[in-house]
């Protein structure tokens, strides 16, 4: 299912659908490991995300690859529902991971918990790029 990302979501510019296929290889690392943790203590607590994890999150703080919404948004049905989304439009999986970072700071442990949903959001962002690529253009 091709759904376009709507004209009031700026398309990805070449450089962000760099990062994002940058950040969707090293997420679907079999061996990934969001965060920093010391063998020795594997089972305990919350740890610091690994530097790929914190430079993701900020590009979607700063509206790169994410679209701006509110913690609430329903997007976040996606994250409830990840079966969804590969039939989900792409600006509204850019929304999700947008809320996704409005979330980690209620809740740590959001994007650790969540790399196979973004894994698959990425894909699916990409996927729908590369249909409408050509349709619309964005300045790099």
């Amino acid at each position: 299912m091709n759904n376009p990302i709507p004209s009031h979501v700026p398309q990805l510019t070449q450089r962000e659908r760099a990062q994002a296929r940058k950040f969707l290889k090293i997420f679907s690392t079999p061996d990934f490991e969001p965060y920093k943790r010391p063998p020795e203590l594997q089972d305990m607590g919350c740890f610091p995300y690994v530097d790929a994890v914190c430079e993701f999150m900020q590009l979607l703080a700063h509206e790169k690859i994410g679209v701006g919404a509110s913690i609430d948004d329903p997007s976040m049905r996606f994250y409830q529902n990840p079966e969804l989304i590969p039939v989900a439009p792409a600006a509204e999986l850019r929304k999700m991971l947008y809320a996704m970072t409005r979330n980690e700071r209620y809740c740590d442990g959001v994007f650790g918990s969540a790399i196979g949903i973004i894994v698959a959001a990425l894909k699916r962002i990409l996927e729908d790029e590369q249909h409408s690529v050509g349709k619309f253009q964005h300045p790099v």
